[in-house]
Formats: C-alpha cells, sequence, structure tokens
C-alpha cells in the first residue's frame, strides 16, 4: 500500500508496514508498479540525523536529504518515526526526499535542502513540499535537552512547551522562514505511532522502515 498527495505532481509515494523497505532493487522495483515508476536507478542513503545534504548517485552515500535536478533517479528516504519531506519544482525537473527527526528539525535540514534546490535553478514559490507519515506531538515525548535545542534553534516555544515536540509544525516553520507559502505545504495526516506503520518508539526498536520516495518526470 502507498500513499500520496493529490497535490503533488511528481511520482511519489509513502509506504505503510505492508510494503516495507528492502536493499533488494527488484524486489523495490516491482513494489514501485503501483506508482507507475520503473526506473532502477535508486538513490539511497546511509542516514546518520545530520544535516549532509547529498545529490543524487547510484552508490549509497551518507547523509539524511537527496537532491536530484533530472529524471535519473528514484530518492528513497527511510523512517520509523522520523518525518520524510519530499520536495518538487513544478518547473524545473527538480526533486528532494529529506529524512527529518528532531535533530534533523533542530539543524534545519528542509530549509537547507531549499537552498541546495535554489542553487540548481529553483525558486521557492515554484516549490511544492508534502510532509510524510511520522510520529504526532502526543508521543513524542522529549526531555530537557532536546526541547534546549529546539529552542535555540529558533522554533515556537508552543511546539515543545508541553514535553513533547511537535516536529510536523516545527519543520512548517522551517519551511515558510524560507519562503514556501502555506497553501504549498501538504502533509499526509498519519501517526506513525497510531497507525499502520513501523514506529521505533511503538515498538521499541523492535521494527521495519518505511521508505518514502519521489522522482522528477523529463521536461
Amino acid at each position: 500500500m502507498w500513499l500520496s498527495h493529490p497535490q503533488m505532481s511528481y511520482a511519489h509515494g509513502f509506504s505503510t508496514a505492508a510494503n516495507p523497505f528492502t536493499e533488494n532493487v527488484l524486489t523495490r522495483t516491482q513494489a514501485l508498479h503501483k506508482l507507475n515508476i520503473s526506473t532502477l536507478q535508486h538513490a539511497v542513503l546511509h542516514q546518520i540525523h545530520g544535516d549532509t545534504i547529498c545529490m543524487a548517485h547510484t552508490q549509497i552515500q551518507t547523509g539524511d536529504a537527496l537532491v536530484c535536478n533530472s529524471d535519473a533517479f528514484l530518492l528513497i528516504i527511510k523512517t520509523a518515526d522520523c518525518y520524510p519531506v519530499l520536495i518538487e519544482d513544478t518547473l524545473l525537473s527538480c526533486c528532494a526526499a529529506v529524512h527529518a527527526g528532531w535533530r534533523g528539525v533542530v539543524s534545519r535540514l528542509v530549509s537547507k535542502t531549499l537552498h541546495q534546490m535554489c542553487t540548481l535553478g529553483s525558486k521557492p514559490e515554484n516549490l511544492r513540499i508534502c510532509i510524510g507519515p511520522g510520529i504526532c506531538t502526543r508521543h513524542f515525548k522529549i526531555k530537557s535537552d532536546v526541547s534546549e535545542q529546539l529552542a535555540h534553534a529558533g522554533y515556537a516555544h508552543s511546539h515543545y512547551a508541553s514535553g513533547y515536540a511537535d516536529l510536523r509544525n516545527c519543520l512548517v516553520d522551517d519551511a515558510r522562514a524560507f519562503g514556501i507559502s502555506k497553501q504549498h505545504i501538504y502533509h499526509i495526516n498519519r501517526c506513525t505511532f497510531e497507525h499502520e506503520f513501523f514506529s521505533y518508539r511503538r515498538d521499541q526498536g523492535d521494527t521495519g522502515r518505511l521508505w518514502s520516495v519521489i522522482q522528477a518526470p523529463k521536461r
């Protein structure tokens, strides 16, 4: 099963626990048929909860965001409570996929990725963002050190004042601060802790990985 947002124009999708990420490229390709994606050029990262942005490549790179300015690659991000963020350009053939947990939020990885896309020719008014399934506020209890880092990063106090972090709205604030209008930020309003997804917290670390994908069209 794949989830997608009707206002996103690129081929994209967010998996559920029914179709977990696999290292086997052929198995992945079969799972992608429902999204009308057939490319075998899959860009995958070794994710480390940092702020490194990589240009799509056939080799596995270390980082937490992928950018591609052609239709040559399918971008893949893996999550299990962290938020996947997919970005598309409505004029150019350019897209990105971001893995954003609380560390990615603190480092403002989404706005850094948007900046990287703009160095390739994108303009903020042409970018569309879709925030996929992630852990919701009521299940993401945080310690004081995380609250302090969110405060230092400049996020609204209401996003963490209760001792529970609202990562999704932090991501929205980060994108809007870069210049993305609110109506161009879309959501898959599902909590990984509560619904049909893998959840690192709920399953106490013994869980699979969801995968979120996006591919730019030919222009």
